[in-house]
Parts: structure tokens; sequence; C-alpha cells
């Protein structure tokens, strides 16, 4: 079941601080911004208020640089390197990711890594589950091979070496 409530889930983020939008062919754009009525509380004590409003939680820097090559036109390509600044690293873990059906963070950050990458076509990386079989057995099977594994294999090896020593020293 895909999730549409568009719901991406930062816990404990902190707040990022643009400090400018655009400089040359440097710049910011602030890519995950939480409503207007947002609070950042302290982590040691969550009545103390840091900030109110709009808080920035993924912000992408990048830097462009004027193109030397040229595509089938003869227009010249820019060429753009990118830095995410991510407000917590809780965003990306593994506990938050395995919910796709709850949040949208694995579908994002795939997008997101399209969008930076300049990929046309979306990246889709579809979840393997690794489940093992079981094999449960009962208190009768356990007796029955804790003896085949502590008597009779054991047994069975000695009376084999026996033999085979007996025929070599008769020999």
């Amino acid at each position: 079941m895909q999730n549409t409530s568009g719901t991406l889930f930062v816990p404990m983020a902190r707040p990022i601080t643009q400090l400018f939008t655009e400089q040359d062919m440097n710049g910011t754009k602030a890519l995950v911004q939480s409503s207007s009525t947002a609070e950042a509380v302290s982590s040691t004590d969550t009545t103390d208020v840091v900030a109110s409003g709009a808080q920035t939680s993924v912000v992408d820097a990048y830097k462009g640089k004027f193109g030397t090559e040229t595509d089938e036109e003869g227009n010249y390509l820019d060429a753009y390197s990118h830095i995410l600044a991510i407000g917590s690293v809780s965003f990306l873990d593994d506990s938050i990711l395995k919910y796709s059906s709850q949040y949208l963070n694995t579908d994002y950050i795939l997008s997101l890594m399209s969008g930076i990458t300049g990929k046309t076509a979306d990246i889709t990386i579809t979840p393997k589950t690794i489940t093992g079989n079981l094999y449960d057995i009962n208190d009768k099977q356990v007796t029955i091979l804790k003896w085949i594994f502590t008597a009779i294999i054991p047994i069975g090896v000695l009376i084999t070496g026996l033999v085979i020593w007996l025929k070599r020293k008769n020999k």
C-alpha cells in the first residue's frame, strides 16, 4: 500500500538556517519545511521553545560552474555540485524508512537523489523481506536427535575406527 498523504517524518530535527538563497552560481534551497505554526523545543526541556515559525529541516546547497561541454545543439551545459544538509540523522534511519506505508521518507530520498543527479527516470529500489523457514520440533524429536548426536554417531565412529584398526593390525 502506497502512502499518498505526503507525510515526511523528521524526528529530533535541528532547524537549519539558510544564510543566502542565491549568489552568483551558488545557492541554497529549502527542501523540507514545517508549517508556520511549528515550534522547535530544547531536547532537555520540552517546554523551552527555542524557535517558532516554519523550521527548515532539509536544505540543498549547490555550486554551479559554467559549462565547457556542449550538447548536440551547441548549447553550453552548466554543471552543479550539491550538498544536502539534513537536520536529523533519524530522517535516514532504517527504523523509519521501513514504514513506507506510513511515511514518504524512502520515496522522497530516492526522488531527491534522482533530482540531484539529473536523472529523468525515477530510481526505484524495491525492498526485499528476508524470511527464514522455521523448523519446529517437538520434545520427542529433540530426544531422538540428542541420542543420535551424543551416542549413536560417536559409537558408530568408534566401531568403524576399531574395525579398521584391527584389520590393519592383523595384516
